[in-house]
């Protein structure tokens, strides 16, 4: 007899087919680009959004349903699974934007790409009579969850992450709670885990914002993607300075998601901790790192606000004895150029790839002890 828990990891759930969208989305969508031909004929809105990527999904411990996308390596060979997790205000296509996308480029290097999502983004369902979390509910849930189907798709031991900022922090959250029996090693992108003291005015208005709902959410996405045909790349510039047009275009119209208010009151305590914590500020999840081994990159961009090199130091410190290396990006990165700056496609992702080349074999074999925890 079949097991019940493989043939739901291989079905998508009733009712989550690939969603379609409004007929009033559609036409608005083709009413706001047949604005921008009018403003600015024979210039594309965007970049070319590359086919989609084959979907599934998995089912977490309580009950949540998330999509998984998933990029074949090429030639369907045995590809080392990688996932990529999105930061805050991001989704899944945030990096596959384009046809040298970085989930593109792992994609012709032989790697099994994952894209994650969690219940954080468009497309998870909630079991009945749950709508709110927060960002330990996705570590506890979707991140071990999420890596359980990626491993049994692609019948490896362990998988590559990289995380850009949010996606960065789960990883780190993720190893101080289950040690690294799932992660063969981790690239972050521009992730912070510690935190300057807000001003008095900021903290007022974090303390206010670990006092809203928890499943409340701001609709950022399609915020985004009315405003970019319009010059919305402006909004993101500060985060952006090396990025094209068409590319910030692309992500606010593809790469966008909503803003989960869940999230955003557990960001507030860690702006008013200091720290990478749990949501009752007990747990440091980078303290929590000292007891792990596992390979680490951390990159930070130095024209990030959100991310200086010393907010993403301590993980690598903490990760030292796992050989943890800081990459500076220098001469003008910001936060999103990681993924769709100018210079990303040709200087970085070959890095990254590089520094992932010598963990490919240890994907298909079980942690040791000593890898578990120190």
């Amino acid at each position: 007899m079949a097991d019940p828990t493989e043939t739901q990891l291989r079905t998508a759930p009733p009712g989550l087919a690939a969603p379609r969208r409004p007929l009033v989305s559609t036409l608005g969508a083709l009413a706001l680009r047949a604005a921008w031909s009018a403003r600015r004929p024979g210039e594309a809105l965007s970049l070319p959004l590359p086919p989609a990527p084959e979907r599934s999904f998995y089912v977490a411990a309580d009950g949540w349903e998330s999509p998984l996308l998933r990029l074949r390596a090429a030639g369907d060979q045995r590809g080392e699974p990688v996932v990529l997790a999105h930061g805050l205000g991001a989704g899944q296509r945030s990096f596959d934007l384009h046809a040298d996308s970085l989930a593109r480029h792992l994609q012709r290097a032989g790697y099994d790409v994952f894209l994650l999502a969690h219940r954080g983004d468009e497309g998870a369902r909630p079991p009945a009579g749950r709508g709110g979390f927060d960002f330990d509910d996705i570590v506890t849930h979707d991140v071990p969850a999420a890596l359980d189907r990626v491993l049994r798709l692609s019948g490896a031991a362990r998988a590559l992450w990289i995380g850009h900022a949010l996606g960065g922090q789960l990883a780190y959250a993720h190893l101080a709670r289950a040690g690294a029996d799932q992660l063969a090693g981790l690239i972050t992108l521009c992730a912070p885990v510690r935190f300057n003291p807000p001003r008095s005015h900021a903290r007022l208005a974090a303390q206010a914002a670990r006092l809203l709902p928890t499943g409340w959410r701001v609709p950022a996405r399609r915020l985004h993607a009315a405003l970019a045909p319009f010059g919305g790349e402006q909004l993101t510039h500060e985060l952006a300075p090396d990025a094209d047009p068409e590319a910030l275009r692309s992500l606010m119209l593809h790469g966008a998601e909503d803003l989960p208010l869940g999230l955003a009151r557990q960001a507030a305590t860690w702006l008013l901790s200091g720290t990478l914590c749990d949501r009752d500020d007990r747990i440091d999840y980078i303290g929590a790192l000292h007891a792990i081994s596992a390979p680490l990159l951390a990159v930070v961009a130095d024209a990030d606000p959100l991310c200086p090199a010393e907010a993403a130091a301590p993980a690598v410190e903490a990760l030292a004895h796992a050989g943890a290396r800081l990459m500076p990006l220098r001469d003008g990165w910001g936060h999103l150029d990681v993924l769709i700056g100018r210079r990303a496609t040709d200087e970085l992702f070959p890095a990254l790839r590089a520094w992932l080349e010598p963990l490919r074999g240890a994907c298909w074999t079980e942690p040791t002890p000593a890898q578990r925890r120190r």
